[in-house]
């Protein structure tokens, strides 16, 4: 077992079996809100690193190929957005005073915490970008000397509590627009809102990618401006 778990082949058996796996229990048990496929499909690697049955940073570097794919994954989200395009055009106003509004508070709020908290420099460059989906925040976090495989963990567990919260705040809200609910997915929950809002349908999966790629965009863009002035 200890000369198989850190081989490539095994870090990706693991990850696609275990989401596969994931997937199925959640479609079978009527998609619950509460029983995300990335949380459940996490738990036997985190058990395994846990037990030390496998080394944290071996399985990180055998993973290494889903990693590179997260970059064009993002890309592809541009399909949906394209078949849109018309309706996003006319709500370009309402949209960008959301985009910003939304990214200045989940930014700010999390900084300000940090601090409070007492956190070094170092952890505060690494959870400033978590507004961003994972390769953006990991690239600003890495230049801002922050540790990109932390900012990948706290966009992927931010993205889980809004994607399972998300739909459920709106429901309560009574909101049912579809362009609200992908929009707002897509800002607080990154590349994980942005599939539960493809869930939804094709509309809210479009306006989930546009907010996900402008987001991302002004984070990589404001953020290490910000952190210098935050560190003067």
């Amino acid at each position: 077992m200890s000369a198989l778990l850190p081989m490539p082949v095994t870090a990706l058996a693991l990850t696609l079996g275990g989401y596969l796996l994931a997937l199925w229990m959640h479609r079978r048990l009527g998609r619950p809100v509460w029983l995300h496929p990335v949380l459940i499909a996490a738990l036997p690697i985190s058990l395994l690193i846990g037990l030390g049955l496998l080394d944290a940073g071996d399985y990180r570097q055998a993973s290494q190929p889903l990693v590179l794919l997260l970059g064009p994954a993002t890309v592809a989200l541009g399909l949906p957005l394209r078949r849109h395009w018309d309706e996003i055009r006319r709500l370009w106003g309402p949209l960008s005073i959301a985009l910003l509004i939304g990214v200045a508070t989940a930014t700010a709020s999390a900084m300000l915490l940090a601090d409070w908290l007492g956190l070094d420099r170092r952890l505060i460059a690494t959870i400033a970008p978590k507004t961003a989906t994972s390769p953006i925040a990991m690239e600003v976090a890495r230049i801002l000397g922050g540790e990109p495989g932390l900012a990948a963990g706290l966009v992927i567990i931010t993205g889980i509590i809004g994607a399972t919260a998300g739909p459920v705040l709106f429901d309560w809200l009574g909101i049912s627009d579809p362009r609200i609910r992908g929009f707002s997915l897509g800002l607080a929950a990154h590349g994980v809102g942005t599939a539960r809002a493809l869930d939804e349908g094709a509309q809210a999966g479009a306006f989930a990618s546009l907010a996900l790629g402008l987001t991302g965009t002004l984070v990589a863009l404001a953020i290490p401006t910000v952190l210098v002035y935050w560190f003067a």
